[in-house]
């Protein structure tokens, strides 16, 4: 298993005193560093949005705990919302549509336990400290790296291990940003990403040993969607697409020769 070098911090880093990269994302950290060891990342890449929703749908019900699904829209926070509850779970959808009062209420429900999911919108915001949340989603992409690190960091804040899945695209042209691209398309270990992004010493990083590049990640069978007949996922070398065909075989592509439709 990888380890760190040296431990990545914010500690006397000069970008965070000048209001750098460091600055924006200290707060997640309970202890000021930036590095989490029980945040387990991966990133799953698929050909089209309904087999990226149907993957958000089923980890979200398979994975025990309390969870967040991060979405950019409201009609997509109440339809998930809505199946999660016809399965029989405790989930409430936040988004900015919402009467004020209602927002709190539900942002109460879930702080408190009474709900297991948060399908959220970006208007959730800050200020959740739900010690226990297991695992976050995005079924969108965060427009910087610095804002995918602060939801995500929402996870394990009781120092259990969580899971942080990120649910993108086969390959580029979303207009991210550089480091939020580099991550995105992984080849090495996504807390050495990660930290380069964000300012610290990611280089100085031997690996984590628990994302899906070291190993520690790896996820679970993606169901197939009748739509597309096949499922596409991204593995562990960040370069090469999976796709499984509904006859059981399979074929790797490189990412570069794969687009959705």
């Amino acid at each position: 298993m990888g380890r760190r070098k040296r431990r990545a911090s914010g500690q006397g880093d000069t970008s965070a005193a000048q209001g750098g990269p460091l600055a924006q994302v200290r707060e997640p950290a309970s202890d000021g560093g930036l590095y989490r060891p029980n945040l387990r990342y991966r990133v799953l890449r698929f050909a089209g949005p309904e087999a990226r929703y149907a993957t958000a749908l089923r980890l979200a019900r398979d994975t025990p705990g309390a969870g967040i699904i991060h979405v950019d829209s409201m009609a997509t926070a109440e339809r998930l919302c809505r199946q999660l509850r016809d399965a029989g779970d405790s989930a409430c959808s936040y988004h900015g549509k919402l009467p004020p009062a209602t927002r709190r209420l539900r942002l109460h429900q879930f702080r408190q336990g009474a709900r297991r999911v948060m399908v959220a919108t970006p208007a959730f915001g800050g200020g959740m400290d739900r010690r226990d949340i297991r695992f976050v989603i995005h079924l969108r992409v965060p427009a910087t790296l610095q804002a995918y690190y602060r939801d995500s960091c929402r996870a394990g804040r009781d120092g259990l291990p969580a899971q942080c899945t990120l649910l993108a695209p086969p390959q580029g042209g979303l207009g991210e940003a550089a480091s939020l691209a580099a991550y995105l398309r992984g080849g090495a270990c996504r807390w050495r990403l990660l930290l380069a992004g964000l300012g610290a010493d990611g280089d100085e990083w031997d690996g984590c040993g628990q994302c899906d590049h070291c190993g520690g990640g790896a996820p679970a069978p993606v169901p197939v969607h009748p739509r597309l007949d096949l499922a596409a996922l991204l593995t562990v070398a960040g370069e090469r697409v999976l796709f499984e065909f509904t006859d059981d075989s399979s074929k790797t592509f490189m990412a570069e020769f794969v687009q959705a439709r």
